[in-house]
């Protein structure tokens, strides 16, 4: 699901937040995909922003890396939150995400969920695809 959402919205630069074991299977990813940039978020900017953030691992880092990266939906980016529903906490995280200011348009496709932010936007649109295979 998350390399068809990459072909998809053509991202060329994703950053990504995760365990370590979770490294070699995103950077195969991101090469199949053909992103031109992939790179581990290590909580310093970069020049170059990225047109979307995957934030992945354990809940408290995800919450931490999302408040951290989300001024970035105002300038076009968006995030990619994998396992929303695998456990209660997941759900709840992603719950808590979709109600967030810097958040108006939310995805649910229930092994991802996409959040952007679109200024032209006038109400939170929160949408779930129960069958996007």
């Amino acid at each position: 699901t998350i390399y068809r959402c990459l072909r998809h919205l053509k991202v060329q630069r994703m950053e990504w937040q995760g365990t370590d074991e979770s490294e070699e299977v995103i950077d195969a990813l991101c090469r199949t995909a053909g992103l031109s940039q992939c790179r581990r978020y290590d909580g310093a900017d970069t020049n170059q922003l990225p047109q979307c953030v995957l934030i992945g691992g354990p809940i408290a880092d995800r919450e931490a890396v999302f408040n951290a990266r989300a001024g970035l939906l105002a300038q076009g980016c968006f995030l990619i939150i994998p396992d929303i529903h695998d456990t209660p906490m997941h759900a709840l995280l992603w719950q808590w995400i979709c109600t967030q200011p810097s958040v108006n348009l939310s995805l649910d496709l229930w092994y991802v969920g996409l959040v952007f932010y679109r200024p032209d936007f006038k109400e939170r649109q929160h949408f779930v695809l129960k069958h996007w295979a």
